[in-house]
């Protein structure tokens, strides 16, 4: 198995079900290197599936790590969310938890929402 690398955003995932050629070629691209998720982009891009991409999504999670929110996440996605608060910027939950996710297994956010990540120890393609 290959090592984890990458994590996807939600964003990325749903592109790469609409069969968005740009992030199927990015997804190809980097998947050799290992690809993961959260569990809350799971629930996200569930949430929203069509009928026609349930194979194709349910094939993609099958493959790509997904990794949980555990006590040590989400007490760093509280430290980021407060941290940009006191900068005037609201972080969404999901957010500051893929944002901790990657820190501290010291993934790639692979992501088109950049502005949603202002960390600066945060790692973005």
């Amino acid at each position: 198995m290959p090592v984890v690398r990458y994590l996807l955003d939600s964003d990325v995932i749903i592109e790469y079900l609409k069969d968005n050629r740009e992030t199927v070629t990015l997804i190809n691209k980097t998947g050799g290197k290992g690809l993961s998720c959260s569990v809350l982009t799971i629930i996200e891009v569930k949430r929203g599936v069509r009928p026609k991409q349930e194979a194709t999504s349910a094939d993609l999670f099958k493959i790509i790590k997904a990794y949980p929110v555990d006590k040590q996440i989400a007490e760093l996605a509280v430290a980021f969310a407060r941290e940009w608060q006191g900068k005037g910027k609201f972080l969404q939950l999901v957010d500051a938890c893929i944002a901790a996710t990657c820190v501290i297994y010291d993934l790639t956010l692979v992501t088109y929402n950049k502005r949603d990540y202002p960390m600066k120890e945060l790692r973005i393609i």
